[in-house]
């Protein structure tokens, strides 16, 4: 009877043994999947991001940079690799006021802007108008928010308004 036991035991044991490394096997397959289909969306991003004529870049809630794309650099004349995770508000007060005024409004208040105006004064002393809108969202780590901004140069749309106007 011992015998039969022991025997019912070890197999008990070899089928859950055998059921659990099916399942793991599925688990590591899905993960896998999960991981390759999460790389193709991130570089799918990363390209969109990348060739946008927008600029685009996110600030988190204590005014550090966490992203800018490489047109919201040329636009605002900012390195983005030197300055990721570094402060970008007193630097963007002075270069845009408007876009500055809506980060911070964002941070503070939660309040969204779509559609604004403001303009950009580069060192070189260019000053171009630029459209822009932000959003907000919490980070799932910690739950504090970060305000991302899009923006582009809308020279060419005041000018063509301006000729429409003269032309009326």
């Amino acid at each position: 009877l011992a015998l039969w036991g022991q025997i019912a035991v070890f197999l008990a044991s070899y089928v859950l043994v055998g059921v659990l490394a099916s399942r793991l096997r599925v688990a590591g397959a899905e993960r896998l999947t999960l991981e390759i289909e999460l790389r193709r969306v991130r570089l799918a991003a990363d390209e969109i991001l990348r060739h946008i004529r927008s600029g685009v870049m996110t600030v988190d809630d204590t005014g550090r940079l966490a992203f800018i794309n490489p047109m919201a650099e040329r636009l605002l004349g900012i390195e983005g690799e030197r300055a990721t995770g570094l402060p970008i508000l007193d630097k963007l007060k002075l270069r845009a006021p408007e876009l500055w005024a809506a980060l911070v409004t964002a941070i503070r208040h939660g309040r969204k802007v779509s559609r604004g105006e403001g303009t950009v004064l580069l060192d070189d002393g260019r000053i171009f108008p630029i459209g822009l809108s932000t959003t907000t969202f919490e980070r799932d780590s910690d739950g504090r928010p970060s305000v991302t901004a899009i923006f582009t140069d809308i020279s060419d749309l005041k000018r063509l308004n301006e000729l429409n106007i003269r032309a009326e």
